[in-house]
Parts: C-alpha cells; structure tokens; sequence
C-alpha cells in the first residue's frame, strides 16, 4: 500500500513519464524545468526541492532541503537548444552563488550540453554535480524505475541522485 505522499508523487511522475525524450524536456516553459528538477529531489524521503527561479533567485534555481528542514543542496538549471552549450563561466557564477548559499552540495542540470572548459571547471568543484541533456533523460527514467518499485515492482538501481561526479 502506497502513503499518501507516494500517491501523490506517483500522480506528479505519470506526467515525468511522458517525458521520456530531450525534445520533451526542452520543450517545457524554464519555470516548468526548475519544477522538475525540484520534484526530482521532492521524490526522495530524504529531501525537498523548492523551485526558487524568477529575479531574486541570487543564482540558485531550486533550493533542496534535508527531511529535519536544513539546507542541503542548491542547483541551476539551464534549459538550452541542442545548439546551447553551457559555458565555464556560467559554472563559476553558479559556484559563486552556491558559496553565498551554505548549501552542502550544488547541482547544475541542463537540456544542453557542456563546454569542454566549462567541464574542467565543473570538475574543479568536488562539491558540484552536473546533468547534461541525455544523463539527465536517463536519471529521469531511473527514477521511474524506481517509482515503479514502490508500486510492487522490483527497483534494480540505486536511490538518489548520485554521489558521483559526472
């Protein structure tokens, strides 16, 4: 039997399911992107994610918060064209704002791609985690999985954003 915030999560990933492609993800509204990436972290029973966007934002687009209320996380969320790639100095205006934040960890999701130095210095941060286009069509669909599991489903991967950097 599923707890109520299951049921509603379940509801919220029916709608993720049918964002199965980059195409989908780039096609939303930047606002409907930022919700996403929030209710990605929302699903897990350790976090929240709260979509903050808009101007005042201080660089952070959702805000992620542990299950006892505390800051854990912020992140950026880019989404781009195919053409669009995110560049270095967008990663270090993120880490300036992360810095600002007190956050444990930081985030940068986009339906673009990376720059070659924008990598590097992405890679620079061990606290920085980032989500290309296709990696972040493929967290989505674990996450599915996952979902699929809380309904009688075995789940076969790992809970989580990960851990690891990309």
């Amino acid at each position: 039997m599923l707890t109520r915030r299951q049921k509603i999560w379940a509801r919220s990933d029916r709608r993720m399911q049918r964002l199965r492609t980059l195409t989908d993800l780039r096609n939303l509204e930047p606002v409907e992107f930022e919700r996403l990436v929030a209710r990605l972290f929302s699903q897990q029973d350790e976090y929240m994610g709260t979509p903050v966007g808009g101007s005042g934002d201080d660089g952070i687009d959702v805000r992620i918060f542990t299950s006892d209320g505390a800051l854990w996380a912020v992140a950026q969320c880019k989404r781009y064209g195919s053409r669009n790639r995110v560049s270095s100095s967008e990663i270090r205006d993120f880490a300036g704002a992360y810095m600002l934040s007190g956050a444990e960890r930081g985030f940068f999701f986009t339906t673009g791609s990376f720059t070659h130095a924008a990598r590097r210095t992405a890679d620079a941060y061990k606290w920085l985690e980032t989500y290309n286009g296709p990696r972040l069509v493929d967290y989505i669909a674990t996450r599915d999985a996952q979902l699929d599991g809380l309904d009688g489903v075995p789940a076969t991967q790992s809970r989580g954003i990960d851990s690891g950097k990309s």
